[in-house]
């Protein structure tokens, strides 16, 4: 018979995809122990794009999913972990542009990179893929932590230091919020009314070792804090740093603050973008209420 041309005939490759993926979904989420090698192939498919396809996969009650990471390692991704998930299994990497940025104004990749709010380890992954072999690394919430040192254990030659903290102006126990559903926003700033859990604070000046460190900070508000308990750290040893800052997350007083760190410490300060701007108060996205992150060069 004679194959009719119609306005779905163009569309029956993805649907068949597509079934093919939501069944290998459904195959991970019955059979646990070839749960690998399904997630695997489904993700492969690639015809359901990644949010739809984290919505499927945890429908099944899939909590977690390995990808492949800057084409050179693997990661396990949490499907909770919302913009980090969705670009990783869209783009292949997170925040990768950004960090090229701030490692193409570093010539010297002996410096350790200190990784506050480390997360999972895309950042870290994203460092040592720039060349860094020194990393340490903290990350408070215990499900986040657990991701973190799976993610890097790949990385034999490097020298990992890993601490299952969080940052800030003193040492001290702090209850830091749960965001369950988005599993890189937990805060010790903002209570998302869906529990909390207890956890240890130390400081920059007491963990960072003793030479020439680069600093990444993503605190979901609490960056102010943390770089209070820094002081010896910034005058002595970091001689970069990217810090995310969320305007209405911060305190009064704490962009003086950032901007004096920035004239006493630094010489550059660059935008997302990479423009140059006097003080970090002029950044276009601050003056506008948007979350961005600022680059500080010596």
């Amino acid at each position: 018979p004679r194959h009719r041309e119609g306005r779905g005939a163009g569309r029956q490759p993805l649907e068949a995809g597509a079934v093919t993926q939501t069944l290998d979904l459904l195959r991970a989420a019955m059979l646990p122990s070839r749960r690998r090698k399904y997630l695997a192939r489904a993700l492969r498919a690639g015809s359901v794009p990644p949010g739809d396809f984290i919505r499927l996969a945890k429908s099944f009650g899939i909590a977690t999913v390995d990808a492949a990471y800057l084409d050179a390692y693997r990661i396990r991704l949490d499907l909770n972990g919302r913009s980090i998930t969705e670009a990783v299994l869209a783009r292949g990497s997170f925040q990768a542009d950004l960090f090229a940025r701030f490692a193409g104004n570093l010539p010297d990749r002996a410096a350790t990179f200190v990784n506050v709010g480390a997360n999972i380890g895309t950042t870290c992954l994203n460092a040592h893929h720039a060349g860094f072999r020194d990393i340490l690394a903290c990350e408070p919430v215990a499900s986040n932590f657990a991701l973190l040192e799976e993610n890097l254990r790949q990385l034999g030659d490097a020298t990992l230091t890993l601490h299952p903290v969080a940052l800030g102006a003193k040492a001290e126990e702090r209850r830091i919020f749960l965001n369950p559903e988005s599993t890189g926003r937990h805060s010790l700033v903002r209570d998302f009314g869906q529990g909390a859990q207890t956890v240890r604070i130390r400081t920059l000046d007491e963990i960072a070792p003793a030479r020439p460190c680069v600093l990444w900070i993503d605190a979901e508000g609490y960056e102010a804090e943390i770089l209070r308990g820094a002081g010896e750290f910034l005058r002595d040893r970091c001689r970069a740093m990217c810090l995310e800052i969320t305007p209405e997350l911060l305190g009064p007083g704490d962009l003086d603050f950032i901007d004096g760190i920035g004239a006493r410490h630094f010489s550059r300060i660059l935008s997302l973008e990479g423009a140059a701007v006097p003080r970090v108060r002029d950044l276009d996205a601050l003056r506008e209420g948007r979350q961005t992150d600022v680059i500080f060069l010596p």
